[in-house]
């Protein structure tokens, strides 16, 4: 064999090479970009569920505290914005404005004896706790899936393609700052 034929036969190898990479880290990034889309639309379902459940909510409350009508407003705002958000990012940010909205609608709620030992409102509530575990469930398995595109996108030699692709880094649901301190006790 001469030079020229072995220099073929290694670009040729070498090309083989290339190909079968650019196509496994292809496939790669196509099933991690599945695994948070999925992961994302299972958060969605029960965010949804819960949006559902929010004005059966606050219509029962509203009876028993006619002057949180502030928070009612901001609840709607809310919503409004979750659900007709255009992307994953500007959705995630309105659920986290809902998550530090909660527990101050729930203490509150505990202002109100009667509505507490009514029928319906206990239902909904219960029906809230439940889909709040059940998000918690999901946004940890959603952070996990993104986690998991965003670093092998970011890895080398994966980046090269990932950004030649356009691929965008998939959003994380974070706590706020506020929700890192540690709560304040005052005597």
């Amino acid at each position: 064999m001469d030079t020229l034929s072995t220099i073929a036969v290694v670009g040729f190898v070498l090309g083989c090479i290339v190909v079968i990479w650019l196509i496994s880290t292809y496939n790669s990034l196509v099933n991690l970009n599945g695994q948070v889309k999925r992961a994302w639309a299972n958060v969605d379902v029960v965010l949804k569920q819960r949006w559902d459940l929010v004005p059966n909510l606050v219509e029962t409350v509203k009876g028993y505290a006619r002057h949180e009508q502030e928070v009612f407003g901001r609840i709607a705002e809310l919503r409004a914005q979750a659900l007709g958000a255009p992307n994953r990012k500007q959705r995630i940010n309105a659920e986290q404005q809902l998550d530090r909205l909660m527990p101050r609608v729930v203490a509150w709620l505990e202002q109100y004896p009667m509505l507490r030992a009514s029928e319906n409102f206990g239902q909904l509530q219960a029906e809230l706790s439940r889909l709040e575990e059940q998000i918690a469930d999901r946004r940890e398995l959603y952070n996990e899936a993104a986690t998991h595109y965003n670093v092998y996108r970011a890895s080398f030699p994966a980046l090269l393609l990932a950004q030649s692709l356009g691929s965008e880094e998939a959003p994380l649901f974070e706590i706020v700052a506020q929700e890192r301190e540690a709560p304040r006790v005052k005597f």
